[in-house]
């Protein structure tokens, strides 16, 4: 199974890190098989970590949470 990392978008210096330990193979030197994909807007980015079997981790931003 692939860990499926979701961003809401390339623009904030937020989600650096999660696409940063993806593309230098973090996950991979540890055994994790995990891509980065977008999901734009950032509500159903949010929502596909419940509703979908493909995307488990949502790296976002504190103030992109929605209803916060």
């Amino acid at each position: 199974m692939t860990l499926k990392i979701a961003l809401p978008d390339l623009i904030s210096n937020s989600y650096v890190p999660a696409d940063a330990a993806v593309e230098l193979g973090f996950f991979k030197n540890e055994g994790i098989d995990a891509e980065v994909e977008m999901i734009v807007p950032v509500d159903e980015a949010y929502e596909a970590t419940s509703t979908s079997s493909s995307v488990i981790f949502l790296a976002m931003t504190r103030t992109s949470i929605p209803n916060s």
